[in-house]
């Protein structure tokens, strides 16, 4: 098979151009990345109970989520929620992590006009609609075979 007809390759070389463009031309001044961004955004907006369920949103194990999250810390973003469950840690934004949220939501906000401009939005729309298909194939198989990794 060439590379140019594999999926893995073609969804992983465009996910990465994307990124790239989206942190040098609207997430650079808020100096934050896109991974810390939609982690950011996440835990804002989703209300979740643990960091389970943060990284089950964010489609991450939970070691590499909570590497992010000690580095948000660690950068004054977010701080542990207290929680009546001591076994399980939540966070929350600080003021400054809001702050740095709102400016970055600006440039999501100018971002989601530049993909549909670019490839149309009927395309856009089958494009969301196969990788959300793809990944939910995949989360049921990935959890009805427990051992593969």
């Amino acid at each position: 098979m060439k590379l140019e007809h594999c999926l893995l390759f073609n969804i992983t070389k465009s996910a990465k151009f994307i990124t790239r463009y989206f942190n040098n031309t609207y997430l650079s001044k808020c100096g934050v990345s896109f991974q810390q961004f939609i982690v950011l955004y996440v835990i804002h907006h989703y209300y979740l109970p643990n960091l389970t369920h943060t990284a089950l949103i964010l489609g991450l194990d939970r070691t590499t989520l909570s590497r992010s999250c000690k580095l948000l810390v660690k950068n004054n973003l977010i701080k542990i929620k207290d929680t009546t469950d001591k076994r399980e840690i939540s966070y929350e934004l600080t003021d400054f992590g809001l702050n740095i949220l709102e400016r970055a939501n600006k440039g999501w906000d100018k971002f989601k006009y530049d993909v549909p401009e670019l490839i149309g939005k009927i395309k856009m729309d089958e494009i969301i609609n196969d990788m959300q298909f793809i990944f939910e194939e995949y989360y049921k198989k990935f959890n009805s075979n427990k051992g593969v990794k």
